[in-house]
């Protein structure tokens, strides 16, 4: 089986040295095999766009026009205009998610991919933000009341600074989960058996 021989091969390159540093790699890996597969599908359904759309056009027009549609509806007729950042991140990340073959590794299962990703929002909302609203951007952290303004904003800086490390962890959690599951579940059923008969 050529996935589970690659998989093999790769067990030696868990590490490779670049410059002196010992760096992770096989996320890595796993992640370019993620966008190679979203640019290869990118590329064979905009050649083969037409008027009279086929079966993978009129999936890919589904998938792009709903996530565009749910868009819209949660964050008004601007939210068009960041469609392209947010639908992409949304494929890529599904794409990640789904192993294609249970000896690949999810690159999510990876606290690293996943804080490369949140920093990534984190910067991008925060820069949208400034550039619609330039210094008034800042009253997006004050309260309604005045005299509450310099605690909630506090809070508010604590809470913005704190949502990249609540969604690498969450997204960690779920795939990493997802992936060591199957693996403890036998385990666990072999345990409750045992106690059942005894």
């Amino acid at each position: 089986d050529f996935l589970a021989d690659s998989h093999l091969r790769l067990v030696h390159l868990d590490h490779i040295t670049i410059a002196g540093q010992t760096v992770e790699f096989r996320h890595v890996f796993y992640t370019w095999m993620a966008m190679l597969i979203l640019f290869v599908v990118g590329w064979l359904v905009r050649r083969n766009i037409s008027l009279i759309p086929g079966k993978m056009q009129n999936i890919f027009e589904s998938i792009i026009g709903g996530l565009e549609d749910f868009t819209v509806t949660n964050m008004g007729e601007d939210g068009r205009k960041v469609f392209p950042v947010l639908g992409g991140l949304f494929l890529f990340i599904a794409v990640q998610n789904n192993s294609a073959h249970p000896r690949l590794d999810a690159p999510t299962a990876n606290i690293n991919t996943n804080i490369g990703m949140a920093l990534f929002v984190f910067l991008y909302y925060n820069y949208q933000g400034i550039k619609r609203w330039h210094g008034h951007y800042i009253h997006h952290f004050r309260a309604p009341m005045l005299p509450l303004a310099p605690f909630m904003m506090i809070l508010e800086f604590i809470s913005h600074l704190a949502r990249p490390l609540s969604l690498t962890l969450r997204l960690f959690g779920n795939i990493r989960g997802e992936d060591r599951a199957p693996a403890l579940l036998p385990h666990g059923a072999a345990r409750e058996h045992a106690a059942i008969y005894f």
